[in-house]
């Protein structure tokens, strides 16, 4: 069991490939960074002990190509999720559904070859939103329909031919677009 204190987990920088199911009990995290180890698949369920106390969750730079459908579903007061440079080459539909306080989402990095509608339905508190160096050929119309607060999005080194009407409809909070350099 875990230190009730503990508030911060940095493991990063190690060759992690997974987590005992059990290993966070009785913690009350905040924020677990998991950058750079070796985890291929990740079964999210070891963050249910953690579920009414974690904000942010970095997994970049391991070697995630799939996440299990409503993975995130205990996790709805997570604020900021980096999963960039991982393997992912597509996603569930309901993948990010449970994340209505998620603020900031990192899924750079990828291979991902397309955007899901309804990927982003359920963010309504999302602000910032990074898909550089993918692989996404257009951008589906009201892709971004219920992300109001949403200030910068990053769709930069993808592949983008076509960007549908009304893609960016009910974006009044939009600073930022970078879609540069997309063939």
């Amino acid at each position: 069991y875990a230190n009730p204190n503990l508030r911060v987990l940095d493991i990063n920088n190690n060759r992690l490939t997974s987590i005992h199911v059990r290993a966070l009990t009785g913690s009350r995290l905040e924020w677990i960074n998991l950058n750079f180890n070796q985890f291929v698949t990740f079964n999210f369920t070891w963050l249910d002990s953690v579920r009414e106390t974690l904000t942010v969750l970095d997994m970049m730079s391991n070697r995630l190509q799939e996440i299990q459908p409503a993975a995130f579903r205990n996790l709805g007061i997570l604020r900021s999720l980096n999963l960039g440079t991982n393997f992912f080459t597509d996603l569930p539909g309901d993948a990010f559904n449970a994340l209505t306080n998620l603020q900031i989402l990192f899924l750079h990095g990828n291979f991902l070859n397309l955007l899901r509608p309804g990927w982003f339905n359920s963010m309504f508190a999302l602000t910032e939103l990074r898909l550089e160096f993918n692989l996404v050929p257009s951008l589906p119309a009201r892709i971004f329909a219920n992300n109001h607060n949403l200030r910068d999005i990053g769709l930069s080194f993808n592949q983008i031919t076509s960007i549908n009407r009304n893609a960016f409809g009910n974006l009044t909070a939009l600073r930022s677009f970078y879609g540069e350099i997309n063939f």
